[in-house]
């Protein structure tokens, strides 16, 4: 999990995306997570609007509120969760503290036995299959 701050430019979150290979960040001012930014809030926000990273704020990009579950939840109710908000990385917190985060690509690839019921809606929301692109 890599922090950058609300008044950060998004470049810098691009940076410590690349630099880390990692598909998000979480946006954190003085312990408290505010929200997240990930690769497509960056490109709706930043690249589709042609604006500079370097000048825009993680705060304008970022996506809020951040979703958040107890590291004492159970993996299933974390994927209902997640598929009833839409959303693909969980932020896993411990006595109201941001410890981690879940992703689906997580859930998917650890072999993790859940409900079969679950497993489906997972694989609906999130496709396993690789999509061709026409050149």
């Amino acid at each position: 999990m890599k922090i950058v701050g609300p008044n950060d430019s998004v470049m810098k979150a691009v940076n410590i995306m690349n630099k880390n290979h990692i598909g998000s960040v979480i946006v954190e001012h003085d312990w408290d997570a505010l929200g997240i930014i990930t690769e497509r809030d960056i490109l709706k926000r930043v690249v589709a609007l042609k604006k500079d990273p370097d000048k825009i704020l993680c705060k304008d990009v970022m996506t809020k509120p951040l979703i958040s579950a107890d590291c004492n939840t159970e993996v299933a109710d974390a994927v209902k969760l997640m598929v009833k908000k839409r959303i693909k990385k969980l932020a896993v917190t411990r006595k109201g503290r941001m410890i981690g985060i879940l992703t689906a690509t997580d859930i998917l690839r650890s072999g993790h036995r859940i409900e079969e019921e679950v497993m489906k809606e997972l694989v609906r929301f999130f496709p396993l299959e690789k999509q061709s692109y026409a050149e």
